[in-house]
């Protein structure tokens, strides 16, 4: 083989590898392109792998909703509380465990006169007109219930008033004409609470006005509801 020969073989082999070597190094740029999404001129868009981004994490506790439950005592309570009392058996002057108008009427009289002397004064009169809910009711005016003008509410002048206010057929919920110590409890346990402020009588206000109206001397009050 002659001189010539070899020198254009060894041409020929140098331009291959040249070629090959380039070849190699494109595909490596296109290759590392694609990885890092590079934009095409045809699309005018990335291709490519991008990082995806990461959600940001849930915060259930910005989500939570607080309700507050407000706690009352009902009229069973007060039910409960009077039946260990003997005050609904001195207001049932006929003995028949029942009561009638005329004895409904001693009762809410006896009721309200939370000195026991028998008579309603002008502060008695308004401490339960607050407490029962009657403080703004016009039909409720301490002159026109006094109707002796003697500045005390006596139990005939309160019995008329009371009877113009019809209280009774409210509480006789079964319309016999007559209250069950269960009706008298709901009607007066019934007014507390539509006289408390927010509606809800709780523990603390309940026991405020059951001391008022029926702890007196006579009263065996349950210590364990205070």
């Amino acid at each position: 083989m002659n001189i010539g020969k070899l020198l254009k073989m060894g041409l020929v082999w140098g331009v291959t590898i040249g070629l090959v070597s380039c070849a190699n190094e494109g595909a490596g740029v296109v290759q590392e392109s694609e990885e890092l999404g590079v934009e095409t001129e045809e699309t005018g868009t990335f291709e490519g792998t991008t990082p995806m981004e990461e959600e940001p994490a849930y915060d259930y506790d910005a989500d939570e909703t607080t309700t507050t439950v407000a706690l009352g005592v009902n009229a069973d309570e007060l039910y409960t509380d009077l039946t260990t009392t003997e005050l609904y058996e001195g207001w049932d002057a006929n003995d028949d465990n029942l009561l009638d108008e005329n004895e409904y009427y001693g009762a809410f009289y006896d009721t309200w006169d939370i000195n026991d002397d028998n008579m309603l004064d002008e502060n008695e009169w308004n401490t339960a007109l607050s407490d029962f809910g009657f403080d703004d009711n016009t039909a409720w005016g301490w002159s026109d219930w006094d109707t002796n003008n003697d500045n005390l509410i006596d139990e005939n002048e309160f019995g008329t008033g009371l009877g113009t206010a019809g209280l009774f057929s409210d509480w006789d919920m079964n319309d016999d004409n007559v209250l069950e110590e269960r009706e008298y409890t709901e009607g007066i346990f019934g007014l507390w609470n539509d006289a408390d402020d927010d509606g809800i009588l709780d523990e603390n206000e309940y026991n405020d006005l059951y001391v008022r109206y029926f702890d007196m001397d006579v009263v065996q009050y349950n210590p364990e509801r205070g």
